[in-house]
């Protein structure tokens, strides 16, 4: 597996295509290129050696708090640790940057990434009802509290 990178404007065709495969509810092209120019958000990707994208993350942070907003692995590139390496990228670039929690929402019926959250030391610490569109489902609200730097 490569390591993350800083995505770019370059890069926003490929994370929309990537977040449609990944989502029902992708982020726009528009979207992705507005976070990438936003100066409170971070951008990472994972690509093979033949620099197709694999995996990215968009998160923010804001004082001393961080949110991660999408993460994706390609379907076919899944169970191959790249969710695990761009969530530690979060921690990383988060606390570097001053933040001391990560907090996310997950989809009530994604195990598999509660799962690997929980294995990265994310605690469950709330549901917003009905939170994902169109279709209802609730969101499980996640954090990741950096008391020892880790």
């Amino acid at each position: 597996m490569t390591s993350a990178r800083p995505g770019s404007v370059a890069d926003v065709p490929a994370l929309a295509a990537l977040a449609a495969a990944c989502n029902p509810s992708p982020w726009s092209e528009a979207a992705i290129r507005g976070r990438i120019e936003d100066p409170l958000s971070f951008v990472f990707v994972l690509e093979t050696p033949s620099s197709e994208v694999m995996g990215w993350v968009l998160f923010s942070v804001v004082a001393d708090e961080s949110e991660i907003l999408d993460v994706g692995v390609h379907p076919r590139a899944r169970r191959r640790g790249y969710g695990r390496a761009l969530v530690q990228v979060v921690r990383d670039e988060a606390t570097a940057r001053g933040a001391r929690s990560v907090h996310l929402e997950v989809r009530a019926s994604n195990a598999a990434a509660r799962g690997l959250y929980a294995g990265m030391g994310f605690a469950e610490i709330g549901v917003r009802r009905r939170y994902y569109r169109p279709d209802g489902e609730d969101a499980v609200c996640m954090r990741w509290d950096a008391v020892d730097g880790s």
